[in-house]
């Protein structure tokens, strides 16, 4: 990590911690409950930093960050990036520099994240919640799990019919899928048949389910097609020409991935998350509409209107 990345986002985290750093000489409010995080690492002027601070800015990293910092050799660079933050602030104020616009918003932004880890803190995490919370979930939407059959195709592409019945007497009887690809390269206009990739897989175009599931569906296979692949017998069956899209294609089924629905275990985690995150929407909204209510807020679109129509720009 470079060393300016590293003491701007030890900035950030310690202004929304608000750099509990303290006067020096002033006594922790309980020597007996919080000893070790009022010992104190540093003095940068007339302010300290503690171990309660360096502890509350690790935490304000994010988890990369915080798994790199928690390495004991790195924490001197922590410690030497916090002393940084703080004498860079001091010089800052002596400036005032905070009633720069650009610093306010900064640190309004900065406070919103904070207000928002505070909202957070009320809402349980994703490996605190209820089992039966998180099962009842999968329950109410096991069709959400339940992948449909996919068919992977290889395809060749010509611009009219003569041409589709050219390639079908070239392609045999039963062509293998070597043989499907030699005449993908020589008769194919698909970009799939200029890839470079070996003969045997050469135009393949991917999987796609079978008509009416949306989860399945191909930007590069036209319906008519998908319809007909999944008419076929199985791996290696080959269609006959497909009128779609103004071109005609002959496709080979090179693989299928059957249907199956994924376990409560397969899901569970991801299930977790979602319904932690819309905890925490919900927490967000509801303290939005209480800080409304009671700061009466008011905006004026028409004004916003006028703006824009002016032709304000920043």
């Amino acid at each position: 990590m470079q060393r300016g990345f590293c003491t701007f986002a030890l900035a950030a985290a310690l202004l929304v911690a608000g750099c509990k750093a303290k006067p020096s000489g002033e006594a922790p409010k309980s020597e007996s409950a919080g000893a070790v995080e009022a010992k104190i690492l540093a003095k940068v002027g007339e302010r300290t930093i503690t171990v309660g601070d360096f502890l509350e800015a690790l935490t304000n990293l994010d988890e990369i960050d915080r798994a790199r910092f928690e390495a004991p050799a790195r924490r001197k660079e922590l410690l030497d990036a916090l002393v940084e933050t703080e004498a860079l602030a001091q010089e800052a104020r002596a400036k005032g520099l905070e009633k720069d616009p650009a610093v306010a918003q900064e640190l309004r932004m900065a406070l919103r994240d904070a207000m928002l880890r505070e909202i957070h803190r009320s809402v349980p995490k994703a490996e605190a919640l209820e089992a039966s919370e998180v099962r009842a979930y999968y329950d109410a939407h096991a069709a959400s799990y339940a992948e449909p059959e996919r068919r992977r195709l290889q395809a060749i592409v010509v611009a009219n019919e003569a041409e589709a019945k050219k390639a079908v007497a070239a392609l045999g009887a039963s062509p293998t899928a070597l043989r499907f690809g030699e005449v993908v390269k020589a008769r194919s206009t698909d970009a799939s048949a200029k890839t470079g990739a070996p003969l045997d897989l050469l135009g393949d175009v991917g999987f796609v389910s079978a008509p009416g599931d949306d989860r399945g569906t191909n930007a590069r296979i036209p319906e008519a097609v998908r319809k007909a692949a999944h008419a076929l017998a199985g791996v290696g069956a080959v269609s006959e020409p497909i009128a779609a899209s103004g071109t005609f294609w002959i496709v080979r089924v090179t693989s299928v991935s059957a249907a199956r629905s994924r376990s409560f275990e397969e899901v569970e985690k991801t299930i977790r998350i979602a319904l932690a995150q819309e905890k925490r929407r919900v927490a967000e909204k509801a303290k939005l509409a209480e800080l409304a209510k009671a700061a009466q807020i008011e905006v004026d679109p028409a004004a916003l209107e006028a703006v824009f129509k002016a032709g304000a720009t920043p």
